[in-house]
């Protein structure tokens, strides 16, 4: 397989960022707060899913692999990563729940951000799933971009099973770091 070819994994934390954009040209009866109108609502891939929007929009090969779940914002995340073909290679966990980010504007100034996370484990299943993906499509990377956002899909072992099965293959690994432990990062290359 010709290098220029293969593709680049994309590790890391994704979201689904929602921009709520209201009119508004009174305040409540009831309380000091605006009254909005809704006007439009967009969504876009945040976390490593930007990361690979951006990598796309270079015309790179990507696969994406995170944390996935199937809820009420899972429609939007596929529609999304589908439209930018993206592949993907989800991994399934008991307890884990999409990450939306969403940003409230009132005539177009931003007045407020709701986040819903939950930062989660791995288990011992998502760790072994994880290397075996790896471990079967290794060869097909030319580069592997860990894109941690700290919300628990990046941890000491992901990145440790990454370095050890990149390192045959000369795979250079660039991190993005949001794990305040320096170790975690100590065999990528960038």
């Amino acid at each position: 397989c010709l290098k220029m070819n293969k593709k680049i994994l994309v590790v890391g934390d994704l979201f689904l960022d929602i921009y709520s954009k209201y009119d508004s040209i009174r305040n409540s009866p009831e309380a000091k707060a605006p009254v909005l109108i809704n006007q439009k609502k967009e969504f876009f891939l945040g976390g490593c899913g930007n990361v690979a929007a951006n990598l796309r929009s270079f015309n790179e090969n990507v696969v994406l692999m995170s944390f996935f779940s199937n809820d009420n914002h899972s429609y939007n995340l596929k529609k999304m990563l589908k439209k930018k073909n993206i592949k993907t290679y989800f991994l399934f966990h008991p307890d884990y729940k999409n990450i939306y980010k969403s940003r409230i504007f009132k005539n177009d100034q931003q007045i407020a951000r709701i986040d819903n996370e939950k930062t989660i484990k791995h288990n011992t299943a998502s760790l072994k799933k994880f290397k075996q993906y790896l471990i079967k499509n290794i060869k097909i990377f030319k580069s592997i971009i860990i894109s941690d956002y700290a919300k628990g899909f990046i941890n000491e072992k992901i990145v440790e099973i990454i370095t050890s099965l990149s390192k045959n293959y000369n795979i250079p690994i660039f991190a993005d770091p949001k794990n305040s432990n320096p170790k975690f990062y100590k065999n990528v290359n960038f």
